[in-house]
């Protein structure tokens, strides 16, 4: 697990930045869950459980992480047989620091 000091920009993370780069999407549920959504067959899963998605930029993702609670995450999401391998985390809960 990648562990952080608190209020660490995610410019820092190298692995997000490239899946940046590589994504087809990023969502927020508004309150602690931030997905890359990385291939077309996540773009329609998500569209269909009513996830906004937007093209993605660091610096929005910045701007949900900082509005998000405690138990914020970041996770990039591929299709795969198996829906539970495509989950691959980025960022853990609980990754930053107590000072």
């Amino acid at each position: 697990m990648i562990t952080m000091r608190r209020g660490f920009r995610l410019s820092e993370v190298p692995v997000l930045v490239d899946l940046l780069h590589i994504a087809k999407a990023m969502t927020w549920d508004g309150c602690h869950k931030v997905y890359l959504v990385m291939d077309q067959g996540q773009v329609d899963e998500f569209t269909a459980c009513d996830y906004t998605l937007v093209p993605p930029d660091l610096t929005l993702m910045q701007a949900w992480w900082e509005e998000s609670c405690s138990l914020r995450f970041v996770q990039a999401v591929w299709t795969r047989d198996d829906p539970s391998e495509g989950f691959v985390r980025v960022i853990d809960q609980f990754s930053e620091e107590d000072e």
